[in-house]
């Protein structure tokens, strides 16, 4: 339930006093709600907790302590789980927590997933592969919230989520940012589609994979990150819709341009293109005599970028 429904909730969790004659007196019984479980296993999820007011968290306390509320009994097979933001800290408002209550509950804080987790969720999730090879560059870009900024829209994995529902088969990049910063906020979505313009500026991938060892390489910095998110987001589109024998070719002639390449540019492009087709990755790249050509002179940097994401 919503934790922060206030009086809605009380009854909600607390139940509806039946009044009943019994040889003497009156009294009340609690029932409790329908949808209080009687069997199974699984969780009782109260959300937003810090939004709720002391009324509405005194009404839980017995659930959380004593797993019962009046005649009811919580069955062995369930939890009570509470989430809630951190108040100022996260830029939201919070009722104080009474320290009885939280003495009842043990504390986690959840930490925002790194770029290298995110990216394994994006991929399983169909997140538009744009916003994935963005975020593999500009990694400090996945969470801008900051709770001095006047502005209301800022980037999280969720907000990132959204925009890929948004933009997906938009190619008209003044849309997309139109789309891009109601969610993640202006200066975030200027530089996400300024990336996209930049990718404009090479020659299709297409173009790349048929002359791998003769076309010409960028020189800028910029341009050579372009490039390997253009030929990851390629041979994943391969992957996804080509058979195994067609993505395997792509991915030979990726690691002749690869080595073409300076090493550390290489090195971020196999990590990516790994992090989004692992098992095809795992089951070909042995196969492939390319690969065993240059790894060996990649390898110092490929440990180097996973100290990073370990840092984050």
């Amino acid at each position: 339930f919503q934790a922060e429904d206030g009086i809605r909730d009380v009854e909600r969790s607390r139940g509806l006093g039946d009044v009943y004659k019994r040889q003497i007196d009156y009294t009340t019984k609690w029932t409790a709600p329908v949808w209080f479980p009687r069997e199974g296993r699984g969780i009782i999820f109260a959300d937003e907790l810090p939004l709720a007011p002391p009324l509405v968290r005194n009404a839980i306390w017995e659930l959380i302590n004593d797993r019962a509320l009046g005649d009811y009994e919580l069955p062995d097979g369930w939890i009570v789980v509470a989430a809630g933001n951190r108040g100022h800290i996260d830029g939201c408002p919070e009722f104080r927590f009474e320290a009885p209550l939280c003495n009842r509950f043990a504390w986690y804080e959840l930490a925002t997933p790194t770029v290298e987790e995110w990216t394994t969720w994006a991929v399983d999730n169909n997140i538009d592969p744009r916003i994935i090879s963005f975020l593999r560059v500009k990694t400090s870009c996945i969470y801008t919230f900051n709770p001095k900024s006047k502005e209301k829209a800022f980037a999280t994995p969720r907000a990132w989520e959204k925009v890929s529902d948004m933009i997906k088969g938009v190619e008209d990049l003044d849309r997309v940012f139109v789309y891009a910063s109601g969610r993640i906020g202006s200066y975030v979505a200027q530089e996400f589609v300024s990336f996209l313009r930049m990718r404009d500026r090479l020659a299709p991938p297409e173009e790349f994979i048929r002359n791998p060892d003769k076309i010409e390489i960028p020189k800028d910095n910029d341009l050579l990150y372009a490039l390997c998110t253009n030929l990851t987001e390629y041979l994943y589109y391969y992957v996804k819709n080509k058979p195994e024998d067609k993505a395997r070719e792509v991915l030979r002639r990726i690691f002749i341009i690869g080595d073409r390449m300076p090493r550390e540019y290489c090195a971020f492009m196999l990590k990516m293109i790994k992090s989004m087709v692992p098992d095809f990755f795992d089951r070909n790249v042995l196969k492939l005599k390319e690969w065993s050509l240059f790894v060996p002179t990649i390898g110092k940097y490929i440990l180097a970028m996973e100290r990073e994401g370990e840092d984050e």
